[in-house]
């Protein structure tokens, strides 16, 4: 992603432009130079854009190939960097991985849709058994996820019904303190600082690929596609899973403003069953449009 250059930008100057990690105070000069003083070897070095496309390229690559290729064992080289124990990424991001974990807190609210002809019951409303699940964002075929929105409207966009159903909506809560990755804003909410300089060139390309990531998870997918789109974020997904203690991932919804939670399990977001199911039904629909 980025080439050392003498007649480009200073990776100080870099880290400010791009990823804001100074706060705008009359401090910030100084604060950029007293750094530059104590590493002058790292700070102080000049890197241009060597692709700016590269990472996305990679994504392309990986999509591709799990799609159409090889689904369990890929060979792509992001694959082997960045996922794999022994890649030269996978420490990195790992620590990145640290550096986005969020807390949902006990008490907050969320809302679960489920298009249906009639008034669901409060135990319907929960995420699917194994055998039942279908595919989405987040799970493959028979891995049940609970799908919720942060908010009623955004719950019924993210449906995506069609003008005439019905839908019964219900509240959930949560019970005990949830540890997810957020993946709303990964490059706002990395503290660069905190990791070591030597490493920052390959945050960089580890920002950019959670990026890329957190684009397609919000974008809306055509239901005919989604068995092959939904596999590189299935895959991902995983991943985190695979990190030890998240119950889940929030990213931000394509419908307005907001943001859609994800969990792996259900035991600790609890419908509920003091708060009537909402039964509503869609009277219009707003078919934005714009340049293929």
């Amino acid at each position: 992603m980025f080439e050392e250059d003498d007649h480009a930008t200073r990776l100080i100057d870099i880290l400010d432009e791009d990823f804001k990690i100074f706060s705008k105070t009359t401090e910030k000069s100084r604060l950029k130079n007293n750094l530059s003083l104590i590493s002058p070897n790292i700070f102080n070095k000049k890197f241009k854009s060597a692709n700016t496309a590269e990472m996305h390229q990679q994504w392309i690559n990986f999509k591709n190939e799990i799609i159409h290729e090889n689904r369990f064992f890929p060979q792509t080289s992001i694959y082997k960097e960045a996922f794999l124990p022994d890649g030269n990424l996978y420490s990195n991001f790992q620590q990145l991985i640290e550096q986005l974990l969020y807390q949902i807190h006990p008490a907050e609210i969320f809302y679960r849709g489920r298009i249906s002809d009639t008034p669901l019951a409060h135990d319907k409303m929960g995420k699917p058994p194994a055998k039942l699940a279908t595919l989405g964002r987040a799970n493959p075929y028979g891995i049940s996820y609970l799908y919720l929105a942060q908010t009623k409207d955004i719950c019924i966009k993210e449906i995506r019904p069609n003008n005439g159903d019905t839908i019964s909506i219900a509240k959930f809560n949560v019970t005990q303190e949830l540890n997810v990755i957020d993946l709303r804003a990964p490059r706002e909410n990395i503290s660069f600082l905190s990791l070591s300089s030597s490493s920052y060139i390959d945050i960089l390309k580890l920002v950019s690929l959670l990026e890329t990531f957190t684009d397609e998870l919000s974008l809306p997918v055509l239901p005919n596609n989604s068995h092959r789109e939904y596999i590189p974020t299935q895959f991902i997904t995983e991943f985190f899973k695979t990190h030890g203690h998240l119950d889940g991932l929030i990213f931000n919804s394509s419908y307005g403003t907001g943001y859609n939670l994800v969990l792996f399990k259900d035991e600790h977001c609890i419908c509920d069953t003091s708060h009537h199911i909402e039964f509503i039904k869609i009277k219009g629909i707003d078919f934005a449009h714009g340049p293929a």
